[in-house]
């Protein structure tokens, strides 16, 4: 089982005579450190979307097992589509976490819209290595309207048995329908039908 182990070993010769006894404390650690948290992104999640500039990632860390670790030997990089890794400086509390500072803040414009790549490689006093990776989505475009059914302003006798929106989302985050709305007034009593 992990823990701290104690040894003392007393040497005895053949004629019975006694060595100095000596004792020492070895640590056993089977176990790999892990991330309690990361922001702004979830782990617990396959994918994570960014929809804000992106200035730092900020993580949290520890050694479930009794060897610990030096947070300061942790890294923490960002990389781009392909695999290159975005400018940054790693800082950290000396504690249990660990903040990464873009050199150059991610435009909040489009133009660095893109999937990115999280990796974290932690590694605890006894060698026990944990290496994640997470994918990110950066959109920082908001979705457009591109038509409606009926038109705007169009004169209609007929039924109209549904009303359509198409959208389109450029940022690559695609359209959220759950929280996407349409909202039907009828204009002469200002009420949703």
């Amino acid at each position: 089982a992990d823990g701290i182990y104690t040894v003392t070993i007393t040497p005895v010769n053949s004629g019975g005579r006694l060595g100095i006894p000596a004792r020492y404390q070895f640590t056993f650690d089977t176990q790999e450190p892990e991330v309690t948290s990361v922001t702004p992104i979830d782990l617990t999640q396959p994918l994570s979307y960014i929809g804000r500039q992106l200035i730092q990632i900020a993580a949290q860390v520890e050694d479930v097992g009794p060897a610990g670790l030096e947070v300061e030997d942790q890294r923490l990089q960002l990389h781009d589509a392909g695999g290159n890794v975005i400018p940054a400086v790693q800082s950290d509390d000396g504690e249990s976490q660990i903040f990464l500072t873009l050199s150059q803040p991610l435009t909040a414009d489009g133009s660095d819209d893109g999937i990115y790549t999280v990796t974290l490689d932690l590694m605890d006093k006894a060698a026990n290595l944990n290496l994640i990776s997470h994918q990110l989505v950066y959109d920082t475009q908001a979705p457009t309207l591109v038509s409606t059914n009926p038109t705007d302003g169009s004169l209609r006798s007929d039924d109209i048995t549904s009303i359509t929106a198409r959208l389109n989302d450029t940022g690559g985050s695609g359209i959220d329908f759950a929280e996407s709305m349409l909202t039907l007034l009828d204009s002469t009593m200002g009420i949703e039908s």
